[in-house]
């Protein structure tokens, strides 16, 4: 799984650094599913519970999107609304012997 997506020119201290950082970041909010299983969580929910906003909410939504790639999250048909009073999107922990064909029907 690719932690961090290198976008902008940094040298190779920099680049391993931001790297540490954003797993470390992915192992934070899946251990904060882990501890809440079948709960559903937006992503400004995790940046305001986990991170209580120290960290840019694009860092967890990207956090989030990895775990779902490696299978570790869910994103679910439910919806709550966040900041800005829009509609988003909420994920859930899957845990290991949960087919993720049966979780699409969630909520």
């Amino acid at each position: 799984m690719k932690d961090f997506y290198k976008t902008v020119q940094m040298d190779r201290k920099e680049l391993s650094e931001r790297k540490e950082k954003a797993k470390s970041q992915q192992e934070t909010v899946l251990n904060f599913f882990k501890k809440h299983p079948g709960s559903y969580f937006t992503p400004f929910e995790i940046w305001d519970y986990v991170f209580e906003k120290r960290c840019p909410v694009t860092s967890v939504r990207r956090s989030m999107t990895n775990l779902e790639k490696a299978g570790y999250l869910i994103k679910t048909k439910e919806y709550k609304e966040g900041d800005y009073g829009m509609k988003n999107h909420t994920w859930r922990f899957l845990p290991p012997n949960e087919p993720k064909q049966l979780s699409f029907f969630d909520a």
